[in-house]
């Protein structure tokens, strides 16, 4: 039987001070902080919620995290049991750092065009 393999682009949030060593080694296992010893990626539908999580988690403010995109190949990628959650335990490079900012729902709008607007 033959086994289709595909790729997909998943994300991976970090504070931006790792930023520099993942872009020359990859993002590596071997740095996690769980008990699974794996390192943790979403799909751009829970970035807002990976944000929050590893703000908390690493005891940093939001903007002082990166979103890094990575294009994988779907054998090096394990499904959590909750949709758009995968970890790997394999090093994996990134195409993209970007600042957590851009990813936070009406960044950039101030208050006053919110309101005019009526989002929140």
């Amino acid at each position: 039987m033959l086994n289709l393999i595909g790729s997909l682009v998943v994300y991976h949030v970090t504070p931006e001070e790792n930023v520099a060593s993942i872009w020359m080694k990859g993002i590596c296992p071997s740095y996690a902080r769980g008990k699974m010893g794996a390192s943790w990626y979403i799909s751009k539908h829970r970035i807002e919620w990976a944000l929050i999580h590893t703000s908390v988690a690493h005891h940093v403010q939001i903007d002082e995290l990166a979103v890094c995109a990575v294009h994988v190949d779907a054998v090096d990628l394990y499904k959590f049991f909750k949709p758009g959650y995968y970890y790997s335990f394999t090093t994996l490079q990134i195409e993209s750092a970007t600042p957590a900012m851009f990813f936070l729902h009406n960044y950039g709008m101030d208050d006053d065009e919110r309101f005019e607007t009526g989002t929140r």
